[in-house]
């Protein structure tokens, strides 16, 4: 059987055919993932439904094209999305994406939104719920719509993956365990909905979808003339993490616009991490929003603000960073890169700073080892024991950097393995054909 996998990126919608019989990912297409829409309030990130439609439908007709004998189609999908349908699976609302940071605005007393509601649903119910909501959650947005008077009535809740499903099926289906949890209404002790932080928080109205394990068929429809089976989702770092090649015992460092620490576990464990179903019955927990590529970013830009302003294009900024922090072995500059909000705090700096340590390589010598502090410390918070044989990097970040693999090797002191390269959401989908 061949299986048309989509990968529904926060910045690039990626479609391959899958061939579990060859173990191969066959007519790889690309489209870029729509813009967030022109003048909202500041911190809304909001996508025109329409957009994310043509541009899924784009990749899936032109994999048909290729492969009119695919049976199949499966989802993987950026966390933490959220837009409300009708019955028939029709946008009721914009998409909302993981990058909305509106529940962080204050209300009318002053406190941000995602504050009271953490409040409001307190420890034992946040401990429920994976430890896993932030700003950046359905369930915040949601509840911000609530409070605001703007969350529409008898509405169908679907994250990104379930609405394209819908589109295509004509009716909302059903998601997955791993979609579900990202909600941050989804109760992953006992692997159910949370009705009570739903009704609590404004929400109990709100249709939810069944949850099914992966690649279980949810729905049928037919497309250009083709009739495919539509297989149930599954979010994004999971499915990384699985193409990755993740194993027990391995602790995964993934860096890439952000980081994420992660270890597998047989058995649901909490504590002050976010604790996350896996595929099959395994769990995930893991540390994120460490910050990475996004902060390097900001440095670069800084670097370059002169040459821009004077119409100077530099061809191989990262290139010529690479090889200025490989030559400079160390530095005694102190850098925080926690230019934005994520877990280690939304101020950064640069100090310690004189003339002679005022440079490229030092900037960036300084920032390497900084993150690689940064995932020791959050690997300790997933076991104190250190009992992991070796560490998995993947990401495209620091396949880029041998310098970053030489910092994270240091800070940990035993072996690093590098993923092997490729589309790791793809190969993960693959891998999950493949089991069944």
């Amino acid at each position: 059987m061949r299986v048309i996998g989509i990968d529904l990126g926060s910045s690039t919608i990626k479609g391959g055919v899958l061939n579990a019989a060859t173990g191969s990912i066959e007519h790889e297409q690309r489209a870029a993932f729509p813009p967030a829409l022109p003048s909202l309030p500041r911190g809304h990130f909001e996508v025109a439904p329409p957009d994310v439609l043509r541009a899924a439908d784009a990749v899936l007709d032109a994999l048909l094209g290729a492969c009119p004998d695919a049976q199949a189609v499966m989802l993987c999908s950026q966390m933490h999305s959220a837009i409300l349908t009708d019955e028939r699976g029709r946008a009721l609302t914009n998409l909302m994406t993981w990058q909305d940071q509106r529940a962080n605005a204050a209300d009318a007393s002053g406190v941000p939104y995602v504050k009271a509601l953490l409040n409001h649903i307190g420890a034992e119910w946040r401990c429920a719920l994976g430890n896993d909501v932030w700003a950046a959650r359905p369930v915040a947005m949601l509840n911000w719509m609530a409070r605001n008077g703007v969350l529409p009535a008898h509405a169908y809740f679907c994250a990104l993956p379930d609405f394209v499903g819908a589109h295509w099926c004509g009716a909302p289906v059903a998601t997955d365990r791993t979609h579900a949890a990202a909600s941050g209404m989804y109760d992953v002790e006992r692997d159910e909905w949370h009705r009570k932080v739903a009704d609590r928080l404004g929400l109990g109205a709100l249709a939810l979808p069944s949850v099914v394990t992966e690649t279980a068929i949810i729905g049928r429809f037919v497309r250009k003339g083709h009739t495919l089976d539509l297989l149930a989702p599954i979010s994004d770092q999971q499915c990384a993490l699985l193409g990755a090649g993740l194993l027990p015992g391995q602790l995964s460092i993934n860096v890439s616009t952000g980081s994420q620490v992660a270890v597998l576990s047989a058995a649901r464990v909490f504590g002050a991490f976010q604790t996350r179903p896996y595929v099959g019955d395994g769990w995930l927990n893991t540390l994120i929003h460490l910050p990475a590529g996004r902060s390097l970013n900001a440095l670069v830009r800084l670097l370059s603000e002169l040459a821009w302003a004077e119409g100077i294009s530099l061809a191989h900024a990262w290139r010529t960073i690479e090889q200025a922090a490989g030559a400079t072995h160390e530095t005694d500059l102190d850098i925080d890169l926690s230019f934005y909000a994520g877990a280690l705090g939304d101020r950064g700096t640069i100090s310690n700073l004189r003339e002679d340590n005022l440079s490229v390589g030092h900037l960036f010598r300084a920032a390497f080892a900084q993150m690689a502090r940064n995932y020791h410390d959050a690997a300790r918070v997933l076991d104190p024991t250190g009992s992991w044989r070796s560490v998995l990097l993947s990401g495209g970040l620091v396949r880029q950097s041998p310098t970053l693999q030489a910092e994270i090797a240091e800070a940990f002191g035993c072996a690093v393995q590098l993923a092997p390269g490729g589309e790791d959401a793809l190969e993960g989908m693959l891998r999950l054909l493949k089991r069944q």
